[in-house]
């Protein structure tokens, strides 16, 4: 038996072939909800369930209980320090106004961030979940099924403690070594996520990801000659005329574009969907991902995204849309590490997170009481990101860019005497915001003597 279901006046959305126990232990499984985060059996079919849409006042912008202040800022392209094309950001600290130009008109980026840090609001472990459907013997046949990740129920639970002004559990991967490094089956935490997980397949965030997966990249039109005339006239759909399908690159930057700066533009971080399958084959490949910043070149047209993405905790994840490429890369730390064909705002209702037992914290370091020497050795992180200059002088660097209001930039490491990725990006933000013709990262001379300076005269 071969079903064909079409949506509005789109092309054809999915096909579901009935044919073994098989597909129906596979459309049982697809009930639960899986269209992003996880490999997927072959012709799973995904069901819509359905929640509270939390736009209440009409206005296309999630509501919320708490959204935060957020500080406009102008800057230019000279805050690309580090050559990837990706302007640096300053999201895990406040947004203090600020303009940066390289005096040429019409440069200064436009930039929005709301109070939302990876570093700080979202979890510390990477989204490693492996999520048993079925393992069962029926009829004399063995099937097991399984999906991985839980990246709408991440990206969900870490804005519901943000808008409940409540601490992210503080658990790391070390903490659920036996598990795959996240919190097992059973556990609270485990189990709040894989619920918020459901929670974010709502009837339009379902829908979406499943039509945006068929859709073309570019608006096209295509004839409906093929379409059944029992369904003619279904959402506009007119037999033997043109169809004119939207594509995901289109929708991307007409639609879901401006609803994400509105949004940010009101101190209130997003949950997006991430496209990157093109069959339902592979929608699976979606994913789902919280923004919270956005810097615009209006000469270029050219937006940055900045990102919550749940598989690189504690990292600033950016997704960079340009008119002269239809799709959206992702970049961490200056590497491209995927490619989507667009993304959606997602429909997302508050919940009430549970509060979880704190670790044991390991003790920070205490950081020696000296005066600022701005003659300090040059210190700088090693080769391919690793760890490089380490000791009593990298802790003196950390505490002094912590008393400058950069602490929340050191991520959950602190003063750990180590120069890594952290402090790396701590220090190109100290440069970026005093000027410093220096914007690599590296704690040289010009750095140090900025630094003994602000910290003199404060």
């Amino acid at each position: 038996m071969e079903l064909t279901i079409l949506y509005s006046s789109s092309r054809i959305l999915f096909e579901l072939v009935d044919r073994k126990l098989f597909h129906v232990l596979a459309i049982l499984s697809a009930i639960m909800g899986f269209i992003a985060c996880g490999s997927l059996p072959s012709h799973l079919i995904y069901a819509q369930t359905e929640s509270n849409a939390i736009d209440t006042d009409g206005d296309g912008i999630p509501d919320s209980s708490s959204a935060q202040d957020n500080v406009s800022q102008t800057e230019s392209n000279a805050i690309d320090t580090d050559g990837d094309g990706i302007p640096d950001s300053s999201s895990a600290q406040d947004n203090v106004s600020q303009t940066e130009s390289n005096g040429m008109p019409g440069s200064a980026l436009i930039v929005k961030m709301t109070q939302f840090n990876p570093a700080t609001h979202g979890f510390h472990f990477a989204n490693n979940f492996v999520n048993k459907i079925i393992d069962k013997t029926i009829l004399g046949h063995h099937f097991d099924f399984q999906t991985e990740g839980r990246c709408g129920g991440m990206a969900f639970a870490s804005l519901d403690y943000y808008f409940n002004h409540m601490p992210v559990p503080s658990y790391t991967a070390n903490d659920f070594q036996s598990s795959n490094g996240v919190p097992p089956d059973g556990h609270q935490l485990a189990d709040y996520i894989w619920n918020r997980l459901l929670d974010s397949y709502t009837l339009d965030n379902v829908k979406n990801f499943v039509t945006w997966t068929e859709r073309p990249d570019r608006t096209e039109s295509v004839s409906d000659s093929s379409i059944p005339t029992w369904l003619a006239g279904l959402g506009g759909v007119i037999a033997g005329h043109l169809l004119s399908i939207d594509g995901v690159t289109d929708l991307t930057r007409n639609e879901e574009i401006p609803k994400l700066r509105a949004s940010i533009d009101s101190g209130i971080p997003v949950p997006i969907g991430l496209i990157q399958a093109s069959s339902l084959s592979d929608i699976g490949n979606n994913h789902q991902v919280v923004a919270y910043g956005y810097k615009f070149d209006p000469s270029s047209g050219d937006l940055y995204v900045y990102t919550y993405d749940n598989n690189y905790p504690d990292k600033e994840a950016i997704l960079f849309v340009s008119l002269s490429n239809p799709h959206v890369t992702e970049t961490v730390l200056g590497n491209i590490v995927e490619t989507w064909r667009g993304f959606f705002v997602e429909d997302y209702d508050m919940s009430i997170p549970p509060i979880m037992p704190t670790p044991t914290p390991t003790p920070t370091p205490t950081p020696t009481q000296n005066l600022c020497d701005p003659n300090s050795p040059t210190l700088r992180i090693g080769k391919d990101g690793t760890v490089g200059s380490t000791g009593s002088k990298v802790i003196e660097l950390q505490s002094d860019l912590t008393r400058l209001g950069y602490g929340s930039l050191l991520g959950p490491p602190g003063i750990d005497g180590k120069f890594g990725p952290y402090t790396e990006s701590a220090v190109k933000r100290f440069q970026i915001d005093n000027g410093l013709k220096a914007k690599d990262g590296i704690a040289g001379p010009e750095t140090w003597g900025a630094l003994c300076k602000l910290l003199s005269s404060g």
